[in-house]
Order: structure tokens, then sequence, then C-alpha cells
């Protein structure tokens, strides 16, 4: 054992090496303007986290009218305001923010409840931040490194937009307006969503690429050239006119105007930064990062299924619910049928999962929320998903291991808590292991491989049960390495799933696992991912399974626009795992096709001895899938496989298995 873990390593490091010569990851993006607030004020904010290169989106154009900046097709050469705009306001009682459609940004913001005192103005009109040539926001995109990156500039596009005119009232107190820039000739759309609140001067911006691609980009967008006076007395303003910005570190710098000289620049050093802002004597206009969690976890994890959820099907009715109350939630229903041509007795396994989960603010801690997870499974006939592999085939593993037949239970319950800026997070409390433990990006049952040769551990690892009890923590240790531990109860019940705690610190029998991995960046981690894992399951005396440890090795990397190649295996010793040596290799490829996703993979699996006993054959299993979307709320999963020596059949030598899959999120 020790020399196949020495071997295991040396293969999983010598996969991270290759891949990183062959397929460099890309650096974090940078531009001339980033950290300078200017003209005074240029900003970073990362609203996504790939996207396709220029050359493939627009081509190249030497006559883009900044050093590097490729104008968008239809737009090459354009200058600002060469296009006729249409001007869309939203009002309150506390401001009026004037929106332009070329290039989705703010062109006026006026507040009624301040005077207009400056010299040309009147002190009958509301102060008047946006001076009459100048613009807050609009979007350049740099794709890339910061050694090759180009910039995609979206200024001086013409965006549409969802709607009208917007007046909030106490009766009606947020609304929001997208703006979205369809690419001539592409499928590719850049998409902003502005969101306001009747209460506060904030207004929530969200955005990016319509959908995941290849590289890393980062969205660089301004806060102008400062801000308009309003004051009688216009060099009591300029003496307070400076900028202000806070690291990642909590450090706070300050930097004025008042003896600039003209012409010299002023770079704000410290970077990325939490928030930035341009202040005068009275007010502020500002940047302020929302704070990101590290992406710790798998696709099925509460809130990385919740975010793909709320870009698709958030409802009004459910933004109210996450602004009266902190609730973020979301409701679906899945449907599993299994079939294959040979079986023991049933000719298909057949049974749905009905799902509410999300975030409750609970006690509005600052990065902190509550994370649950309710729900009802169920068989519709004789035979269940997770019965028939072992039940109806005699193959050792699992299809679709979470459709059994257990009716109402809790699968999470959960305090979770990031800190460090963002790089760290704590989890503690009734927890799913598979939602942290060796995850990569297609993972989930719900929405990838039937095979659980293809997700967790590739079927090495003896899991603790559901419902668990305990903490994990996650941590980006520098840039790019990061570590995840956690330690659960091995004997959770998601139909009693307090009873965890009392098995916590009276039983002492324990999972424990310790994940170190490598990503080309934090916002990436879940698409560019190598990782060992050392796991380790004490004895369960009352299930009388024995103890056991193993590791696990996973290599993916997102390619070329759609493709992502997978190598993943594991091994172990007892601990009633299905496999004690697992390896499994696949791809994964978007289609644009009814955006659409193809997954095909193949693993050899050896069975465990200790749960299965001696002298069976290793086996062999093939999965190809295709998933297509049909709207926004509904996805259907066609999927072959292809099992080889089924080890506990001795009737067949093999098996196909035709099989399908549909989820509706409401």
């Amino acid at each position: 054992m020790e020399k196949r873990l020495v071997i295991a390593v040396v293969l999983t490091l010598g996969v991270i090496f290759l891949s990183n010569v062959l397929f460099p990851p890309p650096r974090p993006s940078a531009d001339t303007d980033a950290g300078a607030l200017g003209d005074t004020a240029a900003a970073e904010l990362t609203l996504g986290d790939t996207t396709s290169t220029v050359e493939r989106l627009v081509g190249r154009d030497s006559a883009a009218d900044e050093p590097g900046t490729v104008p968008p097709p239809g737009v090459r050469g354009a200058a600002a305001g060469s296009l006729a705009t249409d001007t869309i306001v939203v009002s309150s009682p506390r401001y009026r923010y004037g929106f332009t459609d070329v290039g989705a940004a703010i062109v006026s913001i006026q507040l009624p409840e301040y005077l207009d005192y400056a010299p040309n103005g009147s002190d009958e009109n509301p102060v008047q931040l946006m001076r009459s040539d100048d613009r807050l926001l609009g979007y350049r995109v740099a794709v890339g490194g910061a050694m090759d990156a180009d910039t995609i500039d979206l200024r001086n596009v013409r965006y549409e937009v969802s709607g009208g005119d917007i007046v909030l009232t106490e009766e009606s107190p947020r609304d929001s307006l997208v703006f979205r820039y369809q690419f001539p000739e592409s499928d590719l759309a850049f998409e902003l969503t502005y969101r306001f609140d009747v209460a506060t001067y904030q207004v929530e911006v969200s955005g990016g690429f319509s959908r995941a691609l290849d590289r890393g980009y980062t969205i660089l967008t301004s806060l102008g050239r400062g801000i308009r006076t309003n004051e009688a007395n216009e060099k009591e303003d300029y003496h307070a006119l400076g900028f202000v910005v806070r690291d990642q570190n909590g450090k706070i710098t300050a930097d004025d105007f008042d003896d600039l000289e003209p012409g010299v620049r002023i770079a704000a050093e410290g970077g990325p930064f939490s928030w930035v802002a341009v202040k005068n004597k009275y007010f502020i206009k500002s940047f302020i990062a929302p704070e990101s969690g590290p992406g710790f976890g798998g696709p099925n994890a509460v809130e990385n299924q919740v975010a793909t959820d709320f870009g698709e099907v958030w409802d009004a009715w459910k933004q109210n619910l996450k602004d009266d109350f902190g609730v973020v939630l979301s409701v679906d229903y899945t449907a599993v049928i299994l079939t294959a041509n040979e079986t023991f007795d049933d000719k298909e396994g057949t049974g749905g999962i009905a799902r509410i989960f999300g975030t409750f603010d609970l006690f509005n801690v600052e990065n902190g929320t509550l994370v649950w997870k309710f729900e009802h499974r169920h068989a519709y006939g004789s035979v269940s998903p997770f019965d028939f592999s072992l039940g109806q085939i005699g193959y050792v593993g699992l299809q679709e291991p979470p459709f059994n037949d257990s009716n109402f239970r809790t699968q999470n319950l959960y305090w979770r808590q990031r800190m460090n800026n963002g790089r760290s997070v704590l989890i503690a409390g009734v927890l799913d292991a598979t939602d942290y433990l060796d995850a990569y990006a297609m993972a989930s049952p719900w929405l990838h491989f039937m095979n659980f040769a293809f997700s967790t551990g590739s079927a090495t690892i003896g899991l603790p049960n559901d419902a668990a009890v305990g903490v994990a923590y996650g941590t980006m240790l520098t840039d790019r390495f990061y570590l995840i531990a956690g330690i659960t109860d091995t004997n959770g019940d998601p139909s009693e799933p307090f009873k965890g705690f009392d098995n916590f610190f009276s039983d002492n029998e324990y999972f424990t696992s310790v994940e170190l991995g490598y990503t080309s960046s934090q916002e990436r981690i879940i698409l560019d991912n190598y990782h060992v894992t050392v796991w380790h399951k004490d004895r369960q005396v009352a299930a009388n399974i024995p103890s056991g440890w193993g590791v696990a090795f996973s290599a993916s990397r997102y390619l070329n626009v759609n493709f992502m190649p997978f190598v993943r295996g594991g091994f172990t010793e007892d601990a009633g795992s299905l496999l004690e040596s697992s390896i499994s290799a696949g791809i994964g490829y978007n289609t644009e096709a009814f955006s659409g996703l193809l997954g095909a993979a193949v693993n050899w699996g050896r069975p465990n001895e200790d749960t299965f006993g001696p002298d069976l054959d290793d086996q062999f299993a093939l999965e190809v899938f295709y998933r297509a979307a049909a709207g926004k709320r509904l996805a259907l999963t066609v999927d072959l496989q292809y099992i080889q020596d089924p080890a506990i059949n001795p009737l067949e030598s093999s098996i196909w298995m035709f099989n399908l899959r549909g989820r509706v999120v409401f």
C-alpha cells in the first residue's frame, strides 16, 4: 500500500507539472490604469469568472482608441459620444440617477434633498454630482494574463435595456435595470444588472459574460473624473478633493489632491481593494466589492447550487425574500430512470427528490449565514436508483446514490462564516461531506455523471453517513495553493439530525480528511483544480464497519473555451468502501446547441475485498451523457453506460444501461 501511495502522489504531481507546462494558467489581469483613481478614478471589479479570447470574439484592431483595447464588432473606431443615446431615469425621494444605453453608465446623479450653491449653478436646483461630460462606470474587459492581456472596450456600444424609467416609493421600494450587449454573430453576451432600493443611495451592480468560458477576465470600470462642485466657495471643495481606498487586509489609505500639480498622477498602491472612493467636502462616490467566498466545495454545495439557479430563474418574489428577510432559496425537483438490458429481477430503478435549500442571515452577522437543505427522497417503484446497481445488475458501485427511498430528511443545517476577506471559510453543524471532499466541477449527481465512480473519491472513500455533525475549514494558503480539512461524526441520521451532536461527543467515531490543492486562481478553484486528499475513518461499532484510510487525487482543467478533461482516482485500506482502487478519466464539453453539456468518462475499479470478499473481478465502466436545457427552468439528461465484468454478477460479462434524468427549478 505504501508503494501505491508513493506512485499515486508522484503521478498526481506529474499531471500538475505537465498540465501547467502545456497549458500555463492565466496570470491575474492587469491594465495600465489599474490602481490609479482617475482619470482620477479607475478601478478593477471582477464580476465574472471566465471569458473567451479576444481573437475568438472580435479579432484585433490596431486602430483602437487605447493601446491594447479592441472595440467590439460594429463599433470599431467609434468615439465617445458619437452615438445618439437614450437616458433611463431611476428616481426616489432621495436620488435621481440617469443611465445611458450607450455604455450602460451613469451620466447624472441628482440628490433632491440637497441644493446646488455653485456659482454656475442654481440654489433652486438639486445637487448634481456628475460633470456634464463625465460618466460613472462604463466597462472594459481585460482578457488573459498580465503579460498578454487584450482589452475589449464596451464603453461605447449600445446595450439593450430591460425597461424604461423607474420610480421607487415606499409602496414599490425596489426595482432593477438589466443592460445586455449581444456580440454580433455570436451566442456570447455581456450583461449587467443594476438593483435599486428606495431606502439607500447604494446601487447593487452584478454582471459578466453570459456563459463561462476558458480564460480569466477582469472587468475594468471608472469612478469618473471626480465630483462636480456644488459649493459657493469652490476652493473649499477642491481642497477637500481626494481618494480613499481600503485594501483586503483592512488598511485604509487616503490621498488629497490639494497640492497636486497639473498633469501629475497619483496611484493607489496595495490593491486589490475591498473598496475605493472619491470625495470632496460633503459628498463621496465609491465602489464597494461584496464579500466573496473562496468557492470551496463542489457544484452541489448549497451556496454554489443556489448561485447557479439564481442567475437563471431568480424571480422578483425571491429577491424580495432576500432583501426583506435575508432568505436566499432555491426549490427543485429531479427524477431519474435507470434501465439495463440484463438484470436479476426488476428491469428499472426509478425515483425522485424534491429539495428546498438556501441560506438565511439569521443573526445579521457580517460574512456569516445559516445554510440549510431539506429533501424528500422517494422511489417510484420497488427499486430505487440507489439500489439498482448492486441489487439488480451486480455491479459494485452506485448509480445516482442520493436517489434512495428515505423520505423526508435534513441534508444540511450549518453555519458558514467567511474570514480573511473571503480567503477562508469555516462551516460547522450538520454537514454533507461530499460538498467539500474531493470536489471538482463535474461531481454533481443532479447535473453530471450518474455513475458514482466519476464522483467523490472515485468510489474508494468510506464516506460518513449523510447529515454528519462536524466542522470543516478551507483557506487559500497562497494565491494558488489551498487547504481544506474536516472532521465529522460517522453515524449521522438525516431523519434525526440533532442526534448527531450526541454521537459526536459520545461515540467518538469520526471521519477526518485533509486536502491540499492547487488552482490557477481563487475564482477558478472549481474549474482549474489539482488536489490530493488523505482521509481516515474510525471503526463504526454498531454498523460493524471496520476503520480504514485512503488517498484520493484529482486533476481537472477548463481548456480552449469548451473542454474540461479530468483524471481522478484513489485507493483505500478497509473502511467499508465500494472499491479499494479506482482510476477515472474523462472530459466535459459545453455545446452551443440547447446550452448543452456532453460528458464522457471511463473507469477501472477493483472491489474492496474487505467489503465484498476476495477474488472478485476488476470492473470497467464507460459512461456518456448529454444534458440539454429546455428553457430556463428545465434540464434533461440522456445517459448511456457500458459495464464490463460486473463483479458480483457471475451470469453476465457485460451490461448496457440506458438512463434518463430531468431537473426542474422553481
